[in-house]
């Protein structure tokens, strides 16, 4: 079992590293979901959503839960603000990942944001 740092500190990484970090963390079948105009994005279609963007250069993680069950599956749901550059506006969202382990370490199967208007 993954401590709650542990799964806090990987969830981070998909925030702020680049495509590496992805291409090592993310399950093959792994699913991400975002706001229109993106909505469901698959494996390859993850990879090469972030090749040349610019990636967030923070990230607040408010209000973790973290779920762990049998079998390595983790999920971790929280409020996110995220910022792209110093003086950019914040990017605020729920979000929710899903972590499967089956022996090569956590990798990411499912990662959802809804933004929050405030």
């Amino acid at each position: 079992m993954m401590t709650n740092g542990e799964v806090l500190e990987i969830e981070r990484g998909f925030w702020l590293e680049g495509v590496q970090y992805f291409t090592e963390m993310l399950s093959p079948e792994a699913v991400m979901v975002f706001p229109p105009p993106v909505g469901v994005l698959k494996h390859g279609e993850i990879l090469r959503s972030i090749e040349g963007t610019s990636r967030w250069t923070d990230i607040d993680i408010d209000a973790p839960h973290v779920v762990q069950h049998a079998g390595g599956i983790v999920a971790i749901v929280y409020r996110a603000t995220a910022h792209r550059r110093e003086t950019s506006e914040p990017y605020r969202a729920m979000c929710s990942s899903v972590y499967i382990d089956e022996g090569a370490g956590p990798r990411l199967v499912l990662h959802q944001q809804t933004p929050i208007a405030e």
